[in-house]
């Protein structure tokens, strides 16, 4: 190829790595690069300082290093000058476009990313930084339309889309106007996601939200315990180390959730998240109240609406309000605290249901009232009568585990005496 200098810069040219020059026009005043180098190691933007304006066509790179990324057999195309750069890449692992702004904003826009094997696992790869030591000295914008891992036995996952915006911060890093849309569930952040350095504490304040979740718990590797036509989670958290150490187990700070219109369904328990959704068979626990529920489960227990007020502490739940489950005639509420490691639960739950779902608290209350008037329920009816009219709520301790509650009936009480207690 050839060069024109003038002055000690570079002015123009045509450049072909093993492969011939391309004709460039008189009027063209960049160096215009074809061909193709078998590794390039781009390391923050000092390999373009130095550079005269450049123009890549075709660029064919085998490997180019990113830290901590590989991307491989990609081809370039662009122009960079002194303010501002703007290539395409297409790849093996990503397509999209790369704009370095003459405000200094990088732009990073990218229609298809995936990580495989070494790339999706950067952590435990020798030679290469930990992410809590990778620096952002400068302000990146991202958008991943659609984001890919490859596990080590090629199986494909989908891991949604991505919109944020990278700002350094004189302690930390600041993740503006973050949102994502990951299998099934909307992420917002309200507030800039912080992760501050000296701490190593990342803080987040924002929600999650999707629809059915019989639909979305597969997507996550969960059996389906719940559906629902909405779910919302909010609040302020934070967990040790950086934003991309996030574990369910390790988040502080109060969360609530609503679930609306679905169905507790009879399966196994998964584990973490869906534990906080779900939190119980319930027809297991209704199971071992040793009362007919029949008619109120079904085919799974239904419900208008859950909701919950949390408070999470590395991997303990505690019920800052009862939570509500409401049904078209039952109630249910849960206090108490819930192990997420262990699955040890240590709660109570008061179920509410009106008078002709509630034949199995007249044996109750008989027994209680008098063991040797218990001749069944149309006896009690007549003996208790008035009483009986006003009974509406069962009491209950559950321990034991997420996966094997231990149920025990503690009392019957009226509506009154009920109203009485939350008055109180």
């Amino acid at each position: 190829g050839w060069i024109h200098v003038s002055e000690g810069r570079v002015q123009r040219g045509s450049v072909g790595i093993q492969k011939e020059p391309i004709v460039i026009s008189e009027s063209d005043e960049q160096v215009t690069v074809t061909g193709r180098l078998s590794e390039f190691n781009l390391s923050g933007q000092g390999s373009f300082r130095d550079l005269p304006d450049v123009e890549l066509r075709d660029l064919v790179v085998d490997s180019m290093y990113i830290e901590p990324f590989v991307i491989n057999n990609a081809i370039i195309n662009g122009k960079s000058d002194r303010a501002r750069m703007q290539f395409s890449v297409e790849s093996d692992e990503l397509e999209g476009v790369v704009e370095k702004r003459e405000n200094g904003v990088w732009n990073v826009h990218l229609n298809r990313a995936v990580l495989e094997g070494d790339n999706a696992n950067w952590n435990n790869r020798s030679g290469h930084k930990e992410v809590s030591e990778i620096e952002f000295e400068l302000p990146f914008d991202f958008a991943i339309d659609s984001l890919t891992w490859v596990d080590e036995n090629g199986n494909f996952e989908d891991y949604g889309e991505y919109r944020f915006k990278i700002r350094p911060d004189e302690i930390g890093i600041r993740i503006e106007e973050f949102s994502a849309l990951i299998k099934g569930i909307n992420v917002v952040a309200e507030d800039a996601i912080f992760w501050d350095r000296l701490s190593n504490i990342t803080s987040f304040k924002g929600g999650v939200s999707g629809q059915n979740l019989a639909q979305v718990l597969p997507l996550w590797g969960y059996e389906v315990n719940i559906d629902s036509t909405s779910f919302s989670s909010s609040g302020e958290i934070e967990w040790a180390g950086s934003p991309l150490d996030f574990q369910f187990k390790n988040i502080r700070g109060e969360v609530t959730t609503s679930i609306t219109n679905g169905r507790f369904l009879d399966v196994d328990q998964g584990g973490g998240a869906v534990k906080l959704i779900g939190l119980f068979n319930y027809s297991a626990i209704f199971e071992r109240m040793q009362l007919n529920f029949s008619d109120l489960l079904g085919k799974g227990m239904s419900f208008n609406r859950v909701y919950a007020q949390t408070m999470l502490n590395s991997g303990l739940l505690k019920f800052v309000d009862p939570m509500i489950v409401e049904g078209n005639s039952s109630l249910i509420r849960l206090t108490g605290n819930v192990n997420l490691n262990s699955g040890i639960l240590d709660n109570e739950m008061i179920v509410t249901l009106p008078l002709d779902k509630s034949l199995p608290w007249y044996a109750a209350y008989v027994a209680l009232a008098n063991p040797a008037a218990g001749v069944g329920v149309l006896l009690a009816r007549r003996i208790f009568d008035d009483q009986i009219e006003s009974l509406s709520s069962g009491r209950y301790s559950i321990r034991g585990t997420l996966s094997d509650p231990v149920v025990e009936f503690e009392t019957v009480f009226t509506a009154e005496a009920e109203t009485s207690n939350v008055a109180n």
